[in-house]
């Protein structure tokens, strides 16, 4: 199942489609039917970082993954967490995908995380994927500088560079440099603008308590050497959630769904295994 053509992972994706929504467009893929999966990508991804999940749970499960706003060909939109929740949440309407499973990393994980708190029964159950609760600034002051200072790589490096860049900040030292690559590949499709939005609305969003408060199914997924959400906020997070489940997973930094797709598959059947029994 996970034999896939690391130098070509391109192949196993399908086209692109898309739907109109009241804040532009939105492009996804998809693949499998039955009950929803929704993958929502980190801030150097889109849809095709989740292309070991289209391709390896198709068969069980209704496999969904976004181009977030702003990001490939979506859409940007300049607003704050609420507006790109919700804008989720028309999304998942639009194209039928009700009660899903939301599988949200890091960037991805704030946008899923305030989903949840909005309208926890509109979703199955909740999965925290290498992410945090949003950076809890007041709205107005300046972009934080993991923001600016990507912001000024994008804008200052060679193309090539900054991807290389991108990817060795998100994976572990020993992964195949295949996927350092195809990572790398994806992290160019992301603009300044993309950056510059989503990193306020990440900066501004506070999801701690909402999340504390949740009654909904809810599992913490762990990158054991993840360099870009460090272990003082995921044992915040943890801490404030007592109630969710943790779960760690070793020799993988902040892309786990590429370096062990395996794994972090078997992680996602279980849980919805156990969601949906």
């Amino acid at each position: 199942m996970y034999n896939l053509d690391k130098k070509n992972l391109t192949k196993y994706l399908g086209n692109k489609k898309s739907v109109s929504l009241k804040n532009g467009k939105v492009f996804y893929r998809e693949s499998g039917s039955g009950i929803p999966i929704f993958f929502l990508h980190g801030m150097s991804g889109e849809s095709s970082s989740w292309v070991y999940q289209l391709e390896g749970l198709k068969d069980q499960y209704r496999i969904i993954a976004w181009d977030a706003p702003g990001y490939a060909q979506s859409t940007a939109i300049d607003c704050d967490i609420a507006t790109l929740a919700e804008t989720a949440f028309d999304f998942l309407q639009s194209i039928g995908a009700s009660n899903p499973i939301l599988v949200g990393h890091s960037m991805g994980g704030v946008i899923a995380g305030k989903m949840a708190i909005d309208r926890p029964e509109k979703i199955k159950a909740l999965v925290l994927s290498c992410t945090h609760w949003g950076w809890g600034i007041t709205p107005g002051e300046p972009l934080i500088s993991r923001y600016t200072k990507r912001l000024d790589e994008l804008n200052t490096m060679n193309l090539e560079d900054y991807a290389k860049l991108r990817a060795s900040k998100m994976i572990s030292p020993n992964i195949d440099e295949d996927i350092s690559i195809y990572l790398g590949e994806l992290s160019k499709s992301v603009s300044s603008e993309a950056i510059k939005y989503v990193g306020r609305a990440n900066q501004e969003a506070n999801n701690l308590d909402g999340l504390s408060k949740l009654n909904i199914p809810t599992f913490i997924l762990i990158g054991e050497i993840d360099k870009v959400i460090k272990a003082d906020k995921t044992e915040i997070l943890a801490a404030n959630m007592p109630c969710a489940k943790q779960i760690f997973m070793k020799n993988v930094g902040h892309a786990p769904y590429v370096e062990d797709p395996e794994s972090y598959n078997s992680i996602i059947q279980s849980i919805a295994k156990e969601v949906l029994s």
